[in-house]
């Protein structure tokens, strides 16, 4: 596949605008990130490409955006994207192919750049600016995209002019690989707890640290036990006492604003990630290194958005609720779930899309769930031990209408059942090793 370098629209290609341009979600390019073998590198993790994917400088490198619907085939967006040190007048090329039935990015590569060929920050920032205009308010103009990128105008009488002078947003975190992120977290722990890194791993006062997946690797390993994933689920059963597994979700119930909330989902394959880990094909990427903390996605507006309006809709919903911290399974100590909220005999996951092409991403029909998310609702209520799961999506102009969606969903084992094995032993395999590297 060739893609000339030109500023005419290509045969069978026209330009994109506001209204169509196919919809790509933060859960779309998070698949496709997680489970795309060219992102498998501590560098694919690294300060570059999460700098790639910001906002900011998609949104200012982006230009030239055209695409073709075939009839029988993913759609193609096609783009130039504007580096962003050493502007110079081309930009590298960039094409995405988006399955928009499936709901899926099918890949996505640079024509241009030296490391194209292993997955380069190019094809991540266009997926990404394609994320934020799938997020964007509806307008009541159509935008083209068309046009030459804000980076690349910004070139002036030779003058270069970088994306990091165009934003006076904070640089991100130099944990770039997943030993930085471990090392930057336990720094984290000790200024919290007053006392040294050491100490703390290797004498968990606290009845918190005996669900840490991270000290019991340590501490199983000095009981020269054989090391296998099921010696080492018997042994965490044998040691942790029933009252940890309620302080855990009690202590958490502020979720990210806490470091305990990231230590204990350390190594553990949490609901939002069931379906994801139960299909992955990926050994050793960054799913993986995901689930061992070693990346994370950078907040957008949307999902700004929902953590904003979360409380609101659940009033909006069922009224009155409690909330939830990371219910860790007893008799599988390496999942966990986190419910928005719980009733006496429910648990609540609420959604805030903000289009109503997005909610499809959680509705497969008006009355069911996709796939993801009912996985999702389902290890929720197994963990929780409820039988009944309300599933609540906002509608995306719900801070004018207050409306929400509410699907009432059972409890369904024959559902849950096989994706629990598979993920298990996608844990078994890639999760296990590393908490003994």
């Amino acid at each position: 596949v060739s893609m000339p370098r030109t500023r005419k629209c290509e045969d069978n290609f026209v330009r994109g605008n506001s209204e169509n341009i196919p919809l790509v979600d933060i859960e779309m390019l998070q698949f496709f990130y997680l489970n795309n073998p060219d992102y498998t590198t501590s560098e694919s993790t690294g300060v570059k490409n999460r700098r790639a994917m910001r906002a900011e400088y998609a949104s200012q490198a982006v230009g030239y955006v055209q695409l073709n619907r075939p009839p029988n085939g993913p759609t193609v967006v096609r783009a130039v994207v504007t580096p962003e040190h050493g502007v110079r007048a081309d930009g590298y090329r960039v094409e995405a192919l988006i399955d928009e039935v499936q709901q899926s990015i099918l890949g996505c590569r640079c024509f241009d750049c030296a490391a194209s060929e292993g997955g380069c920050k190019h094809a991540l920032a266009l997926l990404s600016w394609l994320v934020e205009k799938s997020c964007s308010p509806s307008v009541t103009e159509v935008e083209c995209y068309w046009k030459q990128s804000s980076l690349s105008a910004a070139v002036k009488y030779g003058e270069v002019v970088l994306a990091s002078t165009m934003s006076k947003k904070k640089r991100l975190s130099n944990a770039s690989t997943v030993d930085d992120a471990a090392s930057l977290f336990f720094e984290s722990l000790s200024a919290t707890s007053g006392i040294s890194t050491f100490h703390a791993v290797i004498h968990p006062e606290n009845i918190l640290h005996r669900l840490s997946l991270n000290r019991l690797a340590l501490a199983f390993k000095a009981t020269n036990v054989r090391i296998t994933p099921k010696n080492f689920l018997d042994y965490i059963k044998s040691q942790v006492p029933q009252s940890a597994y309620h302080k855990a979700e009690v202590d958490s119930r502020n979720q990210s604003a806490i470091p305990t909330w990231r230590e204990l989902r350390y190594g553990r394959i949490t609901a939002s990630y069931l379906y994801q880990a139960a299909r992955s094909k990926t050994p050793d990427g960054s799913l993986v290194e995901a689930i061992l903390g070693g990346y994370s996605f950078h907040a957008t507006a949307a999902i700004d958005r929902g953590k904003r309006l979360e409380d609101d809709v659940l009033k909006a919903a069922v009224g009155r609720w409690k909330k939830c911290g990371l219910i860790i399974s007893k008799d599988i100590p390496c999942f966990g779930a986190s419910p928005d909220g719980l009733l006496d005999d429910a648990v609540i996951e609420v959604k805030c899309p903000s289009k109503l092409a997005t909610v499809s991403t959680f509705l497969k029909t008006p009355t069911s769930l996709q796939p993801k998310a009912m996985a999702q609702i389902q290890l929720q209520m197994s963990l929780s031990g409820k039988n009944r799961g309300l599933f609540c999506v906002a509608d995306p102009n719900f801070e004018v209408n207050k409306k929400v969606t509410v699907l009432e969903v059972k409890k369904d084992e024959s559902f849950l059942k096989p994706l629990l094995e598979k993920t298990l032993s996608f844990w078994e395999t890639n999760i296990f090793p590393k908490l003994f590297d």
